[in-house]
């Protein structure tokens, strides 16, 4: 099958679409401060205050517009070539994991089509509260091509998979003892040379200048190496995609 072009500002339209309540209460708040700025007597000190907020708060709601459509329409995200780059060897046997928004799939059969793929839901309403979350999938409906799973008790068997793809997902168990059970749970079902490449943004100076308070919804890179090595896996290649998106490719083995 093959895989339809994406459109040139696909991935900044589904941020709006997704998140389209803070974007529409963030330009009406922007606009009734600027006009108590503007029409209102205020004393110098709350002025100043308040234009800064003003400015910080408008630097952000474009930026973030801005960075998301350099990451996923303009940066390569959805090239399939850094994923074969990042695996050592090509799997027969594989699973991709999201939490309602599947864009990789079509990717990943295209690059690997003599394998056998599976789609895995691993949304949890009590531990995925994010509003986004609900929105993206009612309207995207990708949750219902693909089987729903407990992330704490995954349906495959021991050493079944050659590969495990978490892109833009994990961040969303927000409980670090959530977050262990499910990659503990992806090493017992990768077999002894399978590979998971986890895939997302981090808690860090690049993601806050673009997001700002936004990306206090990622977690660290230590809190990943954190969660990675507690579940058993051994980091064997990170790297960057753009410099606000890290790719970490852990093994159940060190590689020598």
């Amino acid at each position: 099958m093959r895989t339809p072009p994406r459109a040139r500002f696909q991935g900044v339209a589904q941020i709006v679409r997704f998140n389209w309540p803070f974007y529409l209460t963030a330009t009406l708040l922007l606009a009734s401060g600027g006009c108590a700025v503007l029409m209102l007597s205020l004393p110098f000190f709350v002025r100043a205050m308040l234009s800064i907020a003003i400015a910080a708060a408008a630097f952000w709601l474009i930026t973030s517009l801005i960075i998301s459509h350099y990451i996923y329409d303009r940066a390569g995200i959805y090239d399939a070539l850094w994923i074969e780059r990042a695996l050592f060897t090509s799997p027969k046997r594989w699973a991709l994991f999201h939490a309602g928004l599947d864009e990789f799939s079509p990717i990943l059969r295209k690059l690997f089509p003599e394998s056998d793929g599976l789609i895995a839901d691993l949304f949890d309403p009590n531990e995925m509260t994010e509003p986004s979350i609900k929105r993206a999938r009612r309207l995207t409906k990708d949750s219902a091509r693909s089987i729903h799973v407990n992330f704490r008790a995954l349906p495959m068997r021991d050493n079944e998979l050659d590969a495990a793809f978490v892109f833009f997902s994990a961040h969303e168990l927000r409980k670090p003892e959530s977050r262990i059970l499910f990659f503990s749970e992806l090493r017992r079902v990768l077999r002894s040379h399978g590979e998971m490449i986890l895939l997302e943004h981090l808690r860090d100076w690049p993601n806050f200048l673009a997001f700002g308070p936004g990306c206090f919804h990622f977690h660290s890179r230590r809190a990943w190496i954190g969660a990675i090595e507690s579940a058993g896996f051994a980091i064997v290649k990170e790297f960057t995609l753009t410099p606000f998106v890290r790719a970490f490719v852990v093994a159940k083995t060190p590689r020598t």
